[in-house]
């Protein structure tokens, strides 16, 4: 007699996973709205309104940020439970720094609540935003829930159902590449395969550093010497790290993102963090076009760059 039960519940399973829609068919490539948003700009960054357990907050909208994180004076102000038992080491531009958990009990955006989230707090605040930085990151455990459309030009964006369909063509008429993201990319890491000057690399789509960067093992494998870079002109960088990146500019002749091409590109050259691959394309880049993203279909949309206005 116990036997039915559990021939039952393996049939409920069974049938619940037949309902599923296959990839790339129609049900599984419906479009579902969970709702709509609107970035802020902060020089030239974009930011997100957010509102954690009944609270408001700001987010930097990061593609580049593989979790939520909060800075220690926004976890304060919103009166978020810590963990000190959950630590984690967050890798920025910068160097590294430990995290600890906090709970919120209702994160709410774009009209979609999202119960029980674990965020992580850093024991420092944003640099490089002026008097008012934002509270902290948006991070890809809360955009692999969804396939995300965003507007970079205008700042408006759209939450959708996450969908089983790479096949699909991105939402709007702007002409596009589409990237595959690699099944091996590391967790929370937006993947896609770049070229400069004819070789080829791995970079990161990161809409939280203000200008693209190239790794310093890039570089050397560029064969860019050390006595170049030492001539070099010198920046500073501000990444989620306790200190600034002190960065090296170097010239380089092309650098082609899918169809695009940016001749004579300025980049910076730097310790990237673990798994952020060989450069990191950022806002410079991104700022004029559209992005569709789908975690769950594993593809990455980017439009031609839009008229400025």
């Amino acid at each position: 007699m116990r036997l039915l039960p559990i021939f039952a519940l393996a049939l409920a399973g069974l049938l619940a996973a037949c309902a599923e829609p296959p990839p790339n068919s129609a049900g599984a490539c419906e479009l579902e709205r969970r709702g709509a948003f609107r970035l802020d700009f902060v020089r030239g960054m974009p930011v997100i309104a957010v509102t954690m357990d009944g609270a408001p907050a700001t987010l930097l909208f990061d593609t580049g940020a593989s979790t939520t994180t909060l800075s220690a004076v926004a976890a304060e102000r919103l009166k978020l439970l810590r963990n000190g038992n959950m630590r984690i080491t967050s890798h920025g531009v910068g160097g590294r720094t430990d995290a600890i958990a906090a709970s919120v009990g209702n994160f709410d955006l774009a009209g979609a609540s999202l119960p029980n989230r674990t965020v992580m707090v850093l024991p420092f605040e944003l640099r490089g935003f002026g008097a008012s930085p934002p509270d902290g990151l948006l991070g890809f455990d809360v955009f692999a829930l969804f396939d995300t459309e965003v507007d970079l030009k205008t700042g408006q964006g759209v939450f959708y159902r996450a969908r089983n369909c790479p096949s699909a063509p991105a939402p709007w008429p702007l002409a596009s590449n589409r990237f595959a993201i690699p099944a091996e990319t590391p967790s929370g890491k937006l993947h896609i395969d770049v070229e400069l000057d004819g070789k080829r690399l791995v970079a990161t789509v990161d809409t939280g550093t203000g200008r693209s960067l190239l790794s310093a093992a890039a570089a050397t494998a560029l064969g860019i010497t050390e006595a170049e870079l030492a001539a070099a002109r010198s920046i500073d960088g501000h990444g989620v790290a306790p200190n600034d990146a002190k960065m090296r500019v170097h010239r380089f002749k092309r650098l082609r993102i899918g169809n695009q091409i940016v001749n004579n590109p300025e980049l910076p050259i730097v310790e990237l963090p673990p798994g952020a691959g060989d450069m990191l394309i950022g806002m410079n880049f991104l700022a004029t076009r559209k992005l569709w993203i789908s975690l769950s279909s594993r593809t990455l949309h980017i439009s031609a760059a839009q008229p400025r206005q």
